[in-house]
């Protein structure tokens, strides 16, 4: 059996890969609800960080990673294909853009969590805050979650 070619890294908006980025974020996020495709490129997509990994060079996860002010970070439009999940795919893409935030001083990075996915994140230190929402675009419960950082900085 031959072994899977894995990569993991930050995409540019240039890279070829990222048109099949946001193929997959529509895909799985919002083409279920019949949303317009250009909902993918909200306020913050030309000022964040794009992440993602491969399998036998297909992108099958991904994540965006957005300075929101100094030391304030936001992970969004986190996705992996349904049949590369649980894999690993979304777990080094998430320790990606948490070790780049890192380098890039972060106190605190935040997401909001579809309520089915809070396990994963917990497991990578993020904290549930505030009260389960309706997402605005979909109606897909989700939750705020916090991943403090300032201390673990110190320490190193």
């Amino acid at each position: 059996m031959e072994k899977t070619k894995r990569w993991v890294g930050e995409i540019s908006r240039n890279h070829p890969a990222y048109q099949d980025a946001l193929k997959l974020r529509y895909d799985v996020f919002f083409r279920p609800f019949d949303l317009p495709e250009n909902i993918t490129l909200d306020k913050w997509e030309a000022t964040s960080r794009h992440f993602a990994a491969f399998a036998d060079n297909e992108l099958v996860s991904y994540g965006r990673l957005t300075e929101i002010e100094q030391g304030m970070f936001r992970i969004s439009q986190m996705v992996t294909k349904p049949n590369h999940q649980y894999k690993g795919y979304g777990t080094r893409v998430l320790r990606q853009m948490i070790a780049q935030a890192v380098k890039m001083d972060a106190e605190r990075i935040s997401l909001n969590a579809r309520v089915d996915f809070t396990g994963f994140y917990e497991k990578q230190g993020f904290i549930p805050e505030g009260e389960v929402f309706s997402s605005a675009s979909t109606g897909i419960p989700h939750i705020h979650m916090v991943l403090r950082l300032s201390k673990r900085n110190a320490d190193s």
